[in-house]
């Protein structure tokens, strides 16, 4: 979508009222949102590059394509349940077609984390899902500022798209993905106590 609409509801889904939310001008997909406390919001959204729509109608990217400034993740907050929001803040330029985990936060609102992929070839190739590179965006300020933590290589074949995150109340961060060996499908987890500073093997 080339637009991002959320809606509130305040008695249980019965009724919905439209939010006004940031524009990001460009092609969107994989909305995280995420609320905390009665009041926050939290969102995080993927901008996709302009020729991105001609690669998934099959046709191969050309080459030397420049990378455009608004791609890559972007995040912006609410504190007053969607009614204002934070200018949106761009946490990472790469472009994740897959392999892109959800977000997370921590109970106070304070740690915010999104775990993503990718491949040791250049960034603007198809991506070949293999062999790539899992890291951490990561905020400790509720979202002011982030930063990247390297995490761990995939060492076969990507076999989801969407590797699933979560993050307990201690802090610890628990990641699930989906890899294939020999044909068969194998779920991993890698765990992290430390906010992605090392995780388990």
């Amino acid at each position: 979508s080339l637009t991002l609409q959320m809606f509130r509801s305040d008695d249980k889904g019965a009724t919905w009222t439209p939010l006004e939310t940031p524009k990001i001008p460009a092609l969107l997909h994989r909305h995280w949102i995420l609320p905390v406390g009665a009041q926050t919001v939290n969102v995080a959204v993927e901008a996709l590059p302009p020729w991105y729509l001609p690669y998934l109608a099959g046709q191969r990217p050309p080459p030397g394509i420049p990378a455009t400034p608004n791609e890559g993740m972007w995040y912006y907050r609410s504190d007053d349940k969607g009614l204002t929001w934070s200018t949106p803040l761009q946490i990472d330029p790469n472009v994740n077609f897959a392999g892109q985990g959800n977000m997370v936060v921590s109970p106070d609102g304070k740690f915010l984390a999104v775990l993503r992929y990718e491949e040791k070839q250049s960034p603007r190739d198809a991506p070949t899902d293999e062999k790539g590179h899992w890291y951490l965006v990561t905020s400790e300020d509720s979202g002011a500022t982030w930063k990247r933590k390297d995490a761990f290589d995939l060492t076969s074949e990507l076999a989801a798209a969407l590797p699933t995150t979560a993050i307990d109340a201690n802090g610890t961060i628990y990641s699930v993905w989906s890899q294939e060996r020999n044909g068969t499908s194998t779920m991993m987890i890698a765990i992290t106590k430390d906010r992605g500073a090392s995780w388990s093997p």
